[in-house]
């Protein structure tokens, strides 16, 4: 009625949508080999299967992924995954199955991992860090090696975090690249100053957010959460700290503008700025005298903070003079803080092989989760024998 004299609006009707999910319910298929007997000779001729179905009954494919992305994507435990796939699809595998799906995905990982790491050795820029987890009763090193970039993720554990010494190595010293992936890399890696990683060749950049956390909230000397200004009343931290961050803004505000990097005068501004905290930082911590005993008079923290600052000068204000180099670390620190919730969730692996497969799987999966790509469908084609290939891009 309302139609015929233009009042559309009026008769159009109200629509409201409703979104659920199907019942769980299994999609089983059979698979049958036709037999025939030869009526002359009596031999049996039968047909092929498909090289996969290799039971009477099992899982297929994307049982197994959904399996092994809520074990090693969600972090689900053994137990709570059996009564997840159960709930949401009607499937109950045995734990036992679980665990040889994560096997069959580590195996059929490898050659993806393979590339990926060679496509990490080829970046300009990757991201290192580290971080300890309970193996088989003893901490070890899981993932806190990850090698990263914002496309690409790389995980791997050892049992020992340090480094057998350049020159004169030491019993009891694994090196810190015995995944392999920072002998030979050609880039720049960014980590904080953990001292192996500092003896490694190449260039390298410095985790400022680190340096911001220490001159703000940490003095050994004092106690954990007082700042280094707090806690000695020195000008030049709270000067050092409002200086890296106004670089940053600097930084960030360039590259907004569409520029490729700062005036050469904004950059000698900073520097000379820098150079000069540094010097009255210096002046306000002078080393420690003799004490007529062997060894290195101990150093105050805010002297050691200090040393650090002048040696490393280069790798702390390389996003200075560099936009490819970030300001901090945090993509490494995503990458991590995973790891730290499977530690709380499950508390340890039970054995080495366990670390392995999760380190492998979990940075497939991460991989493809960066670039976009459904991480059940990566997982699904796993276990159809042809994964998924993540773009190569460092």
């Amino acid at each position: 009625m309302w139609g015929q004299f233009g009042n559309g609006a009026r008769d159009r009707p109200e629509r409201r949508q409703v979104i659920d999910i199907p019942e769980p319910r299994p999609v089983v298929t059979e698979h049958q080999a036709a037999r025939k007997v030869c009526p002359v000779c009596q031999t049996v001729t039968a047909a092929s299967l498909p090289p996969e179905v290799t039971q009477p009954v099992q899982f297929g494919p994307r049982t197994k992924a959904a399996a092994v992305y809520l074990q090693t994507y969600q972090l689900l435990p053994y137990e709570r995954t059996v009564e997840a796939l159960d709930d949401l699809f009607g499937v109950c595998p045995s734990e036992g199955t679980l665990a040889r799906a994560q096997a069959t995905a580590y195996t059929h990982l490898e050659p993806v991992e393979q590339v990926i790491g060679a496509a990490l050795q080829r970046a300009d820029i990757v991201h290192v860090d580290e971080t300890g987890q309970r193996v088989a009763g003893r901490t070890e090193w899981v993932a806190k090696r990850v090698i990263s970039t914002a496309l690409l993720t790389f995980y791997a554990h050892h049992a020992k975090r340090g480094r057998e010494a350049t020159l004169a190595p030491r019993a009891g010293r694994v090196r810190v690249d015995a995944i392999g992936l920072l002998i030979g890399f050609a880039g720049r890696r960014v980590h904080d100053a953990w001292a192996p990683y500092l003896q490694l060749p190449g260039l390298y950049a410095l985790c400022n957010a680190h340096l911001l956390r220490e001159l703000t909230r940490t003095c050994s000397a004092v106690g954990p959460g007082v700042g280094l200004h707090e806690a000695t009343g020195q000008a030049w931290a709270q000067k050092l700290i409002r200086l890296l961050v106004r670089m940053q803004a600097a930084v960030v505000a360039a590259q907004a503008a569409g520029q490729t990097e700062l005036p050469a005068k904004q950059r000698a501004g900073y520097q000379a700025a820098y150079t000069r905290f540094l010097n009255e930082g210096l002046l306000a911590n002078p080393p420690p005298k003799p004490t007529g005993k062997r060894g290195r008079p101990k150093q105050t923290p805010a002297r050691n903070l200090l040393d650090r600052l002048v040696t490393h000068r280069g790798a702390i204000l390389a996003f200075l003079h560099d936009f490819r180099v970030p300001f901090d670390n945090n993509q490494a620190e995503r990458d991590l803080r995973m790891l730290k919730v499977k530690h709380k969730v499950s508390g340890c692996f039970r054995s080495p092989q366990g670390a392995d497969q999760f380190c492998r799987i979990r940075g497939y999966m991460s991989t493809l989760r960066k670039q976009g790509y459904s991480v059940l469908e990566g997982l699904t084609s796993v276990f159809n024998g042809q994964p998924l290939m993540p773009r190569l891009e460092a």
